[in-house]
């Protein structure tokens, strides 16, 4: 690499990844924003990798390529990727997905606009492994919407898509290595409490579906962990200092549509003001955000509401005109 400092850092791990590594690695080389290196990490690979990757770092000098002599995991590959990046915002690269060609630039562009976001996330569309469209992921686009979301529904920051602002990454000990599965979703969790998030409302990004996913390979795993640590972090907004399986029952009857009864919903709607109120103190969210908090989580009270009591208000509504 030269002896300029990069703007940008992209990390990739790699193990195994042969089938569409040349791809992955073509779609950062094409960014229409330039001012990168491209740190590659093969993590042990048994197969071709390590020589695709050295025959790209041949031909360009922003790839620098790290070789471990066995598997460690993406955690720790990533960890001695980040101890080499040298740039102001850190972004990652799956070796069988596709970043579209205006993506680092676009997510620089708002970076420098906007100081006070220091994670920043993006629409990914779902594809097959030929790059057929599956699933459009739009998600929302405030740090507060990102955050409730996240506890409440479902992660709402991608994992490789995002860019960070160095410091606070660091500032958090990096990437896990004892978090094999769920890592970016608790990842997201961890940087919320010390920065701020957004999402781009646009897709920047192509996710390849395929056999070897650990999405598919280890999804219940991926689930089980993740709800273990959603129900950790809701308890301590909470104010709960041990398991308190009401609210996290209400709370994921919520996420699944149920109609609560009138005293049920009550106490949901206590619940999403605790939440509300734990969020704020322990500054993940600020007072600003309390309105955005309210206006976002109306339509998860309003699907849960008893049927007699929606009937009413949509009476109300309309006879009354509020």
């Amino acid at each position: 690499m030269g002896q300029s400092v990069p703007q940008v850092s992209v990390l990739m791990t790699v193990y195994n990844g042969e089938r569409y590594l040349a791809e992955a690695i073509d779609s950062i080389l094409a960014q229409t924003f330039s001012d990168f290196e491209f740190i590659i990490v093969d993590d042990g690979s048994q197969d071709s990798s390590a020589k695709i990757i050295r025959d790209y770092a041949k031909r360009d000098e922003r790839i620098y390529f790290l070789q471990l002599e066995r598997n460690r995991g993406q955690a720790v590959a990533l960890n001695r990727g980040l101890a080499k990046a040298r740039g102001e915002f850190i972004t990652r690269m799956d070796c069988d997905d596709i970043s579209l060609p205006e993506r680092l630039r676009k997510q620089v562009d708002y970076l420098q606009a906007c100081p006070e976001i220091g994670v920043l996330g993006a629409w990914q569309e779902n594809v097959d492994q030929d790059l057929r469209p599956l699933v459009l992921y739009e998600l929302p686009e405030r740090h507060a919407e990102i955050v409730f979301n996240h506890l409440i529904s479902r992660p709402s920051i991608g994992g490789a898509v995002v860019m960070m602002r160095a410091e606070a990454l660091v500032g958090i000990g990096g990437f896990d290595p004892q978090r094999q599965t769920a890592r970016d979703w608790e990842l997201f969790a961890k940087l919320s409490a010390r920065t701020r998030l957004a999402n781009l409302q646009e897709c920047l990004y192509l996710y390849r579906r395929h056999e070897r996913n650990m999405t598919k390979v280890r999804k219940q795993e991926l689930l089980s962990d993740w709800e273990d640590y959603r129900k950790r972090w809701l308890n301590r907004l909470l104010g709960e200092r041990e398991q308190a399986p009401a609210p996290q029952e209400r709370f994921l009857r919520m996420r699944h549509s149920e109609r609560f009864g009138l005293l049920e919903g009550l106490l949901l709607r206590r619940d999403v003001r605790r939440l509300v109120n734990g969020l704020i103190a322990s500054e993940t969210c600020v007072e600003a955000d309390r309105a955005i908090l309210r206006d976002f989580s109306a339509p998860f009270l309003e699907s849960a509401a008893p049927r007699l009591w929606v009937k009413f208000k949509y009476w109300r509504r309309y006879r009354l005109g509020f």
